[in-house]
């Protein structure tokens, strides 16, 4: 009897440990869908027109050239990845930024923030203050008055985490720069002059917004654009513009088109992003074994791929869609993905999507469709001037107009807020908003 009772738990500790070894050692096999999009091949990137280069080397020391410091951050990450170093010193070739490098002086004004201060009303008050703000920083507006000449945008999408950090401060900064220098080219009475720096601005702003494949970086293409919708209903409503000019003005703010307010191809993209940035890490991991035993590189890049499918899924829909799936669900979309049986095998892939989806991608998705309501809300603060609606009637032009310029979410005209000066939308939810103030 004792050596039958023997025999079983031997065979039941023999059978839990070839269990455990074989979850130790077992990994996927990586889905089609993961296999294909890790084939992608690596855009050119060191060519003369593309804008990416001077924007990650837009934080050059003063008097050298972004262009080629730029070159100069990407070849340096490319040599010491193929010397295989550790993870440690990658990272750092990948974010250190120079001692001297070139810094915004000064403090820039919130504008078109909460407080509604507009590029033209500072201006207006505070002239002596936005000329200096320019005379500090010259070089960084001249550093963004170069980047409107490019024409292309490529990125090093495949070198994942390992691919050089830009500094987007420096980004929005001297785009913020030039809307100034622009507000006072507009109060010397060149309008001419500033409608067509707004324009190349526009130019500049959708050509990031639609060719960029990282979330961070199309984040900041959102930003730009804002900022010139909001700039150019500034200035339908400050100036007395002719027909011509007004219409220049609406070409700014006509509908988006292949994808400029679409989060659908940066999404995508982060995934190529995710996908290659998981094999640096697994690559040059600093993991000894038995911790190593616990990194399926297959199974990892499956769980991310299944998570973010989802959200692209997700960012295909129409405003009203998204919304009506955002407010039934009851919840944030980011926690579609659950932890399943994967978690006996593949622990750290399946914590790894919790921790992105802890990101909230779905805020991007939303920001995509409020930049569509922003540019109607743009569109009817710059027809109720050109048309001289008075105040006491805008609600009734804003229901006029709700068919073609009503809320992208709901469809219901845009309310008008007389004691608070604005026109606004409501959000994806009840407690969000968009607003335009007059």
């Amino acid at each position: 009897m004792k050596t039958g009772m023997k025999k079983i738990w031997i065979g039941i500790i023999l059978f839990y440990a070839g269990l455990f070894t074989f979850m130790a050692l077992y990994d996927e096999k990586l889905s089609p869908e993961v296999e294909s999009l890790l084939q992608e091949k690596q855009a050119i990137i060191i060519e003369p027109q593309n804008v990416w280069l001077p924007i990650v080397g837009g934080e050059a020391p003063a008097g050298q050239d972004p262009f080629e410091y730029g070159v100069a951050k990407l070849k340096k990450v490319q040599s010491i990845s193929n010397s295989a170093q550790k993870m440690e010193y990658l990272a750092e070739a990948a974010t250190v930024m120079d001692k001297n490098r070139l810094e915004f002086k000064g403090k820039m004004p919130g504008f078109y923030g909460s407080d509604g201060v507009g590029m033209i009303a500072y201006v207006r008050t505070n002239r002596a203050a936005a000329e200096k703000l320019i005379a500090n920083n010259l070089e960084i507006l001249t550093r963004h008055e170069a980047l409107l000449r490019y024409r292309h945008y490529n990125e090093p999408l495949t070198m994942g985490v390992m691919s050089p950090v830009p500094n987007l401060s420096i980004l929005r900064n001297g785009q913020r720069l030039k809307l100034l220098q622009l507000a006072i080219k507009a109060e010397e009475g060149d309008l001419a002059g500033t409608i067509y720096g707004l324009e190349q601005e526009d130019i500049f702003g959708k050509l990031l917004a639609v060719n960029t494949r990282v979330l961070i970086t199309r984040f900041m293409g959102n930003i730009i654009l804002e900022a010139n919708m909001r700039f150019a209903a500034d200035l339908a409503v400050n100036y007395k513009l002719n027909k011509q000019q007004l219409d220049r003005l609406k070409v700014v703010l006509k509908p988006f088109e292949n994808g400029e307010a679409s989060m659908t191809t940066a999404l995508e993209g982060e995934v190529v992003y995710m996908l290659n940035s998981i094999i640096w890490d697994l690559k040059y991991s600093d993991e000894k074994p038995p911790g190593k035993v616990f990194l399926k590189p297959n199974a990892i890049r499956n769980r991310m791929y299944d998570n973010m499918r989802q959200l692209i899924v997700l960012s295909k829909l129409t405003a009203a869609e998204y919304a009506n799936d955002v407010n039934n669900a009851g919840k944030d979309k980011s926690g579609l993905y659950k932890i399943g049986l994967c978690f006996l095998y593949d622990p750290v892939g399946e914590i790894l999507v919790q921790v992105y989806q802890g990101a909230s991608f779905t805020g991007y998705i939303e920001r995509g469709h409020n930049l569509e309501g922003l540019r109607r809300l743009a569109l009817l603060k710059t027809m109720i001037k050109e048309e001289q609606i008075p105040k006491e009637q805008i609600q009734q032009f804003l229901d006029k107009k709700a068919k073609e310029l009503g809320n992208p979410y709901t469809g219901k005209a845009a309310g008008w807020e007389p004691q608070k000066g604005r026109i606004v939308f409501q959000g994806v939810t009840e407690k969000s908003e968009i607003y335009m103030k007059f």
